[in-house]
């Protein structure tokens, strides 16, 4: 090599001065989930494949001794010669420029391949643009044979560890820098992997710059504001750390200069002890529990089901949308779950589809399986053989998702929080928007969940095909969520804390719909809306709007009695972002006419009028039986009922033991009659009808009221777009096989999840409700109709009978329109009072001209008040 003069630079950068702490414990320090094995997508800047140097500024102090080298795939920072003191070349990567923001995370990574000896240090960090090169004023990653380093800037030393397992491993490493912006202050975590082992953890360690002066390990925070805010370059730097002056020439071996831009959010490290922003699930039961305590999160159920059962967290406060070329990745900690049976649930469920579907990408593990679902009985892979299953406990669940085009990369990973984030399980699947192969179920509907915006959810999974099993709970910690690739973008406005609960039935007419609603941007009172059967409500017809322009608390009252209700919610913000939420619920009389659906008749048509609430098991633990309830009473095949069932296994025949009809506890909202006779505490069970098959049918015998009836049937549909069950009149005898019935009318179910839901009873089309005629003993038949042979998830829990008073229709209506020659239309939220010829409506906010159709009367005043309008007419 030809000579070169060198340049004596006057500042020391010896180890014995250098090279830094403010260590944080690891307890203290708050966890991030991106290692190198499960990160979001990369911005490569330079894989030094085309074995060019391009890009890359150099800073060797003007002396002409630094190099750079691109060859075989790899980019060489090194000195032409030996320089008898420390000295370093820098390369500075000119075509990009990176900010360091409030709630956004920023990773430079970089492999270093190998150095030429011990005290070559390879370097990569973040330096304002604003600040020279020579100064090092930044955050900077160091490391070399013998030390790990965080620096500031020159002299300025967060930490400089000598100790740990890394010492074994000084080439074929990567090392990672992440700078999270929290506020003023920057959090920044650095690890170094082992890339020929997997990428295992080989050192981690997460401190915090904030604008005051924080206490450094070496040297003082002057000035000490943090670089929030502060646009920067990703920098590599090769440090020839020679103390001594007898060290021969540094250099170092890189490659994949990669960078990592990404919203980095905690959804919650449970470190507050206290339940805040989780929306919880769980069939309506009650059975279901969250705790937060040492820091920790627990979801629970307070006693067993004697079924599968599950309940479900979700993160109401912020929505993500997996979009093309973006990644979002959620993850948690399961640091127990208390028996083998028992999942935890990591999973991304769109906001248009009730948890209670389980619609989405979920990965679920207990100690036997890790599975992919796309749905209930849709499983991309359910895999039970691997070295996981060694690890039940103390593991961290990663779900991947990128967007490619119309179709979604989903990648699952389990890692060993105990031996360094190693990886247990990983596997990668792409969701299509053609129906794929899966290995459980059909892939229907097809399309992936592109572009769907979705919440981020936890859930205890409770496997229990036996019936035996005690109740579960799993320990959860650290709930994470990033997102990658997406653009500076206008947040979705979020819907929450609605009620009543979804799909609550027998609600007093005074209940409200309340919900809010939050977002980045101000939400106008005219974007809000309920659409409640058909009929929208705004401020300008009843909806009341009240809070703050970022939070806004709307509720609607004026419920009217004996209605089964379909409410949508929906807000949207000032740039047209929109969030819409389905909300079922009926205020049917408490007093209305039930027939639990497992209460069909026995003894060759026997029946009970008004049958009691008892426990399920007497004292001794036997089936328990009373002359006036239907548990344990015996039917007959072909005469009371039909079922294909000839098993009877007790854990799905606990109502009736002795029928082939299956019965279980319904999961559905609890109703008083069951709290009032203690509830699951005293083992009292609201049961429903499982496991129905196309042909199967069950007789109801019942004195009814004289009247006409609307009715309605509570079930539960799941993984089939559409159930189908008939109502027929038994004509024949009751006491005898080959009954001979009429047809009164269809009930066409679509899917509700979990859920159970009213479903009307129509004629054959679903266009028109059927009114029923009934008086007396009358027999009833329910037959199941379905339009799939497949049995899923189909389940039946009573019929109930609402007394039809068929509505006097107004004679008058009023029209409204913006200008005095119309068009006019309708206004369907107006209250009309014939009795006192008064009509209200709420106040419009602009103006607006009213008109009287379908009689001879006349407008005789209007008045304006407290945002409602009130006309008397003539």
């Amino acid at each position: 090599m030809p000579e070169h003069s060198l340049y004596q630079p006057t500042f020391s950068l010896m180890k014995t001065t250098c090279f830094f702490t403010r260590c944080m414990s690891a307890s203290a320090a708050v966890a991030f989930f991106f290692t190198l094995i499960h990160s979001p997508l990369a911005k490569v800047l330079d894989d030094f494949n085309d074995n060019k140097v391009t890009g890359w500024e150099k800073f060797d102090f003007g002396s002409g001794n630094g190099f750079f080298e691109e060859e075989d795939g790899e980019f060489t920072i090194g000195m032409h010669q030996a320089t008898g003191q420390p000295f370093f070349v820098a390369a500075t990567y000119a075509g990009e420029k990176f900010t360091i923001e409030d709630g956004v995370t920023l990773e430079f990574r970089v492999d270093l391949i190998e150095a030429n000896q011990a005290e070559a240090y390879a370097v990569v960090g973040f330096i304002p643009s604003d600040t020279p090169v020579s100064q090092l004023s930044g955050y900077s990653l160091a490391k070399d044979s013998n030390d790990v380093l965080l620096a500031k800037g020159l002299n300025k030393y967060f930490y400089d560890i000598t100790e740990g397992d890394w010492i074994d491993t000084p080439d074929n490493i990567t090392l990672s820098i992440m700078m999270t912006g929290k506020g003023n202050s920057v959090e920044i975590t650095t690890r170094v992997f082992d890339i020929e082992n997997n990428n295992a953890l080989l050192f981690e360690k997460t401190v915090t710059d904030t604008p005051e002066a924080d206490a450094l390990d070496t040297g003082d925070d002057s000035p000490a504001t943090s670089f929030i805010g502060k646009t920067g370059n990703f920098v590599l730097l090769l440090y020839h750390n020679d103390g001594t002056g007898a060290l021969p020439a540094s250099s170092i071996t890189l490659d994949n200069a990669k960078v990592y831009q990404y919203e980095s959010v905690m959804i919650d490290d449970f470190n507050d002890n206290k339940v805040t922003g989780w929306e919880k699930f769980d069939f309506g039961s009650g059975n279901g529990f969250f705790t937060e305590e040492d820091g920790q999160f627990t979801i629970g159920m307070h006693q067993p089901p004697g079924q599968p059962f599950f309940v479900a967290a979700t993160y109401g406060a912020k929505t993500f949308t997996i979009e093309d070329g973006v990644t979002v990745e959620f993850s948690a900690d399961l640091i127990v779950a208390n028996q083998a049976e028992a999942y935890l649930v990591v999973g991304f469920i769109p906001n248009d589809s009730p948890v209670s579907q389980l619609s989405g990408y979920s990965l679920a593990k207990d100690s036997n399986d890790v599975l992919l679902a796309k749905g209930l009985n849709k499983y991309f892979y359910d895999i039970t053989e691997g070295d996981w299953i060694e690890y039940p406990d103390n593991i961290r669940l990663v779900l991947t998702m990128t967007g490619s085009g119309t179709s979604v990369d989903v990648t699952t990973k389990v890692l060993d929080l105990e031996n360094n984030q190693a990886v247990l399980f990983e596997k990668t699947i792409t969701d299509t928007v053609e129906a794929d192969v899966l290995d459980t179920g059909d892939d229907s509907p097809a399309a992936s969940f592109i572009d769907r915006p979705g919440k981020f959810v936890l859930l205890l999974y409770h496997n229990d095909g036996s019936g035996a099993l005690p109740a579960s709970s799993v320990t959860i910690d650290n709930a994470h969520a990033s997102v990658s690739g997406a653009g500076d973008k206008n947040q979705l406005p979020v819907i929450s804390e609605v009620a009543p609960v979804t799909n609550s039935p027998f609600l007093p007419t005074s209940t409200k719909i309340t919900f809010v609603v939050s977002d980045d941007q101000a939400i106008e009172p005219g974007g809000i809306s309920i659409t409640l059967n058909g009929t929208k409500y705004t401020t300008a017809n009843g909806l009341a709007v009240a809070g703050t322009d970022k939070a806004r608390e709307v509720s609607l009252g004026g419920l009217k009695a004996n209605v089964n209700y379909h409410a949508v919610l929906a807000a949207a913000d000032s740039e047209g972002e929109s969030d819409t939420r389905n909300l079922y619920f009926d205020t049917f009389s408490e007093d209305a006419f039930v027939i639990e659906s497992e209460d069909y008749n026995f003894d060759y048509g026997e029946f009970i009028q008004n049958p009691v609430v008892i426990s399920e098991l007497d004292e001794d633990g036997e089936i328990n039986w009373s002359e006036n309830s239907y548990i344990a009473m015996e039917g007959n095949l072909l005469i009371d009922y039909f079922d294909n069932d000839v098993g009877l296994n007790p854990a799905t025949h606990r109502y009736r033991p002795y029928d082939g009809v299956t019965t279980a506890p319904a999961l559905d909202m609890e109703r008083a009659k069951y709290a009032e006779a203690g509830g699951g505490t005293k083992g009292v069970f609201d049961f429903a009808l499982y496991e129905l098959e196309d042909g199967e049918w069950v007789n109801y015998t019942r004195n009814f009221p004289k009247g006409d009836y609307l009715v309605y049937l509570r079930q539960a549909l799941f993984t089939l777009t559409e159930s189908i069950a008939t109502m027929e009149l038994v004509t024949g005898d009751t006491a005898e096989e080959d009954q001979t019935t009429d047809l009164l009318g269809t009930f066409i179910g679509s899917e509700s999840g979990v859920d159970f839901r009213n479903v009307p009873l129509t004629n054959e089309d679903g266009s028109e409700p059927v009114i029923l005629k009934l008086s007396g003993k009358t027999t009833l038949r329910i037959t199941q109709r379905m339009t799939d042979p497949e049995d899923i998830y189909w389940k039946q829990n009573y019929l109930v009978f609402i007394k039809y008073v068929k509505p006097v229709q107004p004679t008058l209506a009023l029209q409204v329109s913006s200008a005095v020659n119309g068009p006019y239309k309708t206004d369907g939220g107006a209250a009309i009072d014939e009795a006192s010829r008064t009509i209200t409506l709420g106040q419009a906010g602009t103006t607006q001209f009213y008109r009287l159709s379908g009689s001879a009367v006349k407008i005789k005043s209007i008045q304006v008040a407290n945002g409602q309008v009130t006309l008397k007419y003539e």
